[in-house]
């Protein structure tokens, strides 16, 4: 979505990761934000300055209650705040991809994406392998939506990233995830709970964080 705040373009997108660009002159400091459930003040996930017409970017595709802040320096004022958004695709488009070559493995987290789209109250778009069985209609490119979500077994990236070097991610000084796609291992997860896990159900209903204290406490529903 592109916004205009004075001389200001401001772009940030929750598609196929996280992407933020301000379009101006000079220097802005880019800090990203993360709710937890029932807290009032976000944690900081990261901060960053970029010079004008730069794009921040974060590989990150599973869901998190974002707040982007966008500060630029002035001569007179110091760092002032250009603008300010915290993620919420209430009525808004947003797509959703099932990767799964199962008809039935795919109505299970389908189950989840409507759990997710009651919750949230957004506009789904759902992309699987079988939208004729399931009476789904087809999603369109030329649609603008507002997030994205795939959910799906996937590895974990292998281009000699952060991924592949430790194992894990850890962003700020609180979160712990295992993949850019999935927070946790997957290989012994419930079917279910891989779609519970990427579409924020996990933490956001069953109150099990991906945090660097919860991962250390418990990993419930894990197939022994």
């Amino acid at each position: 979505m592109f916004i205009q705040e004075g001389n200001h373009k401001i772009f940030i997108s929750f598609n196929d990761g996280l992407r933020i660009k301000a379009d101006g002159e000079g220097l802005y400091l880019i800090q990203w934000f993360e709710y937890m459930p029932n807290s009032e003040y976000p944690n900081l996930v990261d901060s960053v300055v970029v010079v004008s017409g730069t794009e921040y970017s974060n590989k990150r595709r599973w869901y998190g209650k974002h707040r982007i802040d966008i500060h630029r320096w002035e001569r007179e004022d110091g760092i002032v705040l250009v603008y300010s958004h915290t993620y919420d695709d209430l009525g808004k488009n947003v797509f959703f991809r099932i990767d799964n070559k199962d008809l039935g493995a795919t109505n299970v987290w389908l189950e989840e994406v409507r759990n997710y789209v009651r919750r949230s109250g957004c506009i789904p778009h759902v992309s699987t392998n079988f939208n004729t069985e399931l009476n789904l209609p087809e999603t369109s490119e030329e649609t603008e939506y507002y997030s994205s979500y795939y959910i799906g077994r996937y590895f974990q990236e292998t281009n000699g990233d952060i991924e592949q070097a430790w194992n894990e991610i850890r962003y700020g000084l609180f979160r712990k995830y295992w993949s850019h796609h999935n927070p946790r291992n997957w290989e012994k997860l419930e079917h279910r709970q891989i779609a519970r896990d990427i579409l924020g159900l996990t933490e956001w209903e069953d109150g099990i964080f991906f945090t660097l204290d919860s991962m250390k406490k418990r990993n419930p529903k894990i197939i022994e």
